[in-house]
């Protein structure tokens, strides 16, 4: 008898692990690097064996400088490299390394780095400060003052001129239409106050159009940007009153080929965006209810913006201020940001969780959780609920693809309340429950019928 007990326990454990392989693909983990100063990483950059390059501030003072460094899939540091100005962006050379731009004020520089993090060269650069992206091409475009300007990785000029739109260029960003362009925002002034512009140019630097959106009072910060295959445009932009008291408001939108807006979603505290690897976008943030900084990721649907699922993390007793988010090429992502001056990186899976969870265990100040009665579970799924008093709560269930297979929505009370979740095949689930009131929480499921 104990023997087949035995044997029993093996094989479900196998059928989990073998379950879990598939939706977990590389391993996930928040990470707190301390290099030489105050850091918070601004760029982050995967690459296709599994480990990723980030580029984060290197403040002490009166040095100002930037540190770049590897690390390989389990987060662990390969190699650095320190220049003497903050970061500005980061791009990868195919198979032979990368392209540093690096600068303050009028002080800027263009810096190509071998595989292993060694400086091949440094040119310099006059207010280079809109980031760098890499064209379908292999070769990379960045603003120099007003103009806009195309290189080769060894820094030959391919075109140098200064576009009519957007009047003021802030943000650089990947293009994946066949143009073999990049994404632009910033701001166009015009007759009007606080009018944000974004549009996709050709492997020229040629807009066809540029989209126009005023959403808020203030002045205008794009936050981040890409288009897609089609040439939509998506874009993080920022409207403040830095007067006291500050405020701002933080919207996503997108902008069709022809310029048109088709959504725009105001997200509070939103700082970045990239694409999902099934070409959806995905937006990174603060997620203020805590009392620790915790961060959220955010899956919304590229036809209407409305959300797939929002996970939130801690980073255990520190607190975690989000800068920016890539995808990674497992599926997952990765996001940096900084806490007290050290430096924060995070690699979550295709669902935005760590470990197969959202906030986890132990984190006093969640305000929702959720978590299966038994995991794994049989057909029949039993959730577990805690979150304070609040209009209602949503509850989606995605498969391992994705695709949402449960959506309800639950009243009150919630206060350990156990919620029937219905009965779904053999398979690994992340379920997801959101509030306005409460934020979200989310949690994996495997079932084994």
């Amino acid at each position: 008898m104990e023997k087949v007990m035995l044997r029993n326990t093996l094989l479900l454990a196998t059928a989990v692990c073998a379950l879990a392989g598939l939706a977990h693909g590389s391993p996930t983990w928040i990470r707190n690097y301390d290099g030489e100063g105050s850091n918070t990483i601004k760029y982050v950059l995967p690459l296709s064996n599994g480990n990723t390059v980030f580029s984060a501030t290197c403040y002490s003072p009166p040095f100002n400088g930037s540190w770049t460094a590897e690390v390989d899939e389990n987060g662990d540091i390969l190699w650095n490299y320190y220049n003497d100005y903050p970061p500005l962006g980061i791009a990868e050379i195919d198979s032979e390394g990368y392209i540093l731009l690096t600068g303050l004020a009028a002080s800027c520089r263009v810096v190509r780095l071998d595989l292993s993090g060694n400086e091949e060269w440094e040119h310099p650069a006059s207010w280079a400060n809109s980031g760098i992206v890499r064209t379908a091409d292999g070769n990379f475009v960045y603003k120099n003052v007003y103009n806009l300007v195309k290189i080769d990785p060894d820094f030959n000029t391919i075109w140098d001129f200064e576009p009519p739109e957007p009047e003021a260029i802030q943000m650089l960003g990947p293009s994946y239409s066949p143009s073999g362009g990049f994404a632009a925002a910033g701001a166009n002034m015009g007759p009007n106050y606080g009018i944000f512009a974004a549009g996709t140019a050709d492997s020229l630097g040629i807009f066809s159009s540029v989209g126009l959106f005023t959403g808020g009072d203030g002045d205008v910060e794009a936050l981040g940007t890409y288009s897609d295959v089609a040439g939509n445009c998506y874009s993080v932009v920022q409207y403040s009153i830095p007067y006291p008291p500050p405020t701002s408001d933080e919207f996503v939108l997108r902008f069709d080929s022809n310029g048109e807006v088709n959504w725009s979603k105001e997200i509070d505290d939103l700082v970045a965006l990239c694409q999902s690897s099934d070409g959806h976008p995905v937006v990174v943030g603060e997620n203020t209810p805590y009392d620790a900084a915790t961060f959220y990721i955010r899956k919304l649907d590229s036809e209407t913006g409305n959300s797939f699922w929002n996970v939130v993390h801690g980073n255990g007793s520190e607190s975690f201020n989000p800068y920016c988010i890539a995808s990674a090429s497992d599926g997952g992502y990765v996001v940096g940001g900084g806490s007290s001056g050290i430096a924060v990186l995070a690699k979550t899976d295709s669902d935005g969780l760590i470990n197969g969870a959202g906030i986890e265990d132990g984190f006093g100040n969640a305000l929702l959780q959720i978590s299966p009665v038994m995991n794994p579970s049989g057909g029949s799924v039993l959730l577990r609920i805690q979150a304070p008093e609040t209009s209602g709560l949503k509850l989606n269930i995605f498969d391992s693809s994705g695709r949402v297979v449960s959506a309800n929505e639950i009243d009150p009370p919630f206060n350990g309340r156990l919620v029937e979740a219905g009965i779904l095949p053999t398979g690994i689930y992340t379920v997801n429950v959101y509030s306005e009131d409460a934020g979200s929480s989310s949690c994996r499921v495997v079932v084994l019928n």
